[in-house]
This record gives C-alpha cells, structure tokens and sequence, in this order.
C-alpha cells in the first residue's frame, strides 16, 4: 500500500535526516546532503515536530524506544561504521526483524566501512 503524499514526504524527510547524522555514510553525503533544506525550509522544524510527536506515542522494540531513537541506535552504537552498525542491527534486531533480514547479511563479510567509489573508462550520457 502506498501511503498518502504528506506521509510519504515526511517519511523521507525523516530518514534524509537520519541519513545525515550518519557519519559513516559521509563519503557520499553530495548525494544527500540536507543543508539546503535546513536553511531555507521549515524542515528542521518539521524534523523536531516528528520527534515530539513519536515522544508521545508507545514505545516499541528491544529496548522499548521511540521511533527516532530506534532508528538512529546503529549509528549512535558505531557512528564510523556501517560494517559496526550492521552488527548492531543483527545482534539486538535480528530476532525481531526474521528470515528477510539475513539476506541483506549475505554480504556481511565484504562491507568495509563505505565502498570506495568505482572509475572506469565508460562515459556517461547525458
């Protein structure tokens, strides 16, 4: 089911955030950078309007957190880390999240921090 738009767009507004405060994902912060928006929107209003709102609902999960607070666990157990923060999610989520989390997993042993960037020979088209 797809959700309604402003749900969607405040959804994306939030993981954009939470992407941002993820250092280990720098090396491609261009791609996601949300500077712009906190400057000349309301976004980071919106932001701390989400926060209060999740404060004020059930909490959820292993350690009975707001949804933020979930979201952002990995990062803040291994904030330089993707590799860290995969091991995270598997140790304290991996009952939780069943049979389709492990997949993801298959790949576990190559990540490295973040992936260098690929260059090749190949141009782009415009």
């Amino acid at each position: 089911m797809i959700p309604p738009p402003r749900e969607a767009a405040l959804e994306e507004m939030l993981m954009l955030r939470l992407t941002n405060l993820n250092q280990a994902a720098d090396p491609l912060k261009e791609l996601f950078d949300d500077a712009p928006l906190s400057r000349e929107t309301a976004y980071l209003k919106i932001i701390s309007g989400l926060r209060g709102f999740f404060d004020t609902q059930p909490a959820f999960g292993p350690e009975q957190q707001n949804l933020i607070d979930l979201l952002i666990a990995p990062v803040v157990a291994s904030p330089h880390s993707l590799k860290g923060q995969l091991e995270f999610i598997l140790t304290r989520w991996g009952a939780i999240l069943g049979k389709t989390f492990p997949r993801i997993l298959v790949r576990r042993p190559r990540v490295r921090g973040f992936p260098a960037a690929r260059t090749g020979t190949r141009k782009l088209q415009p």
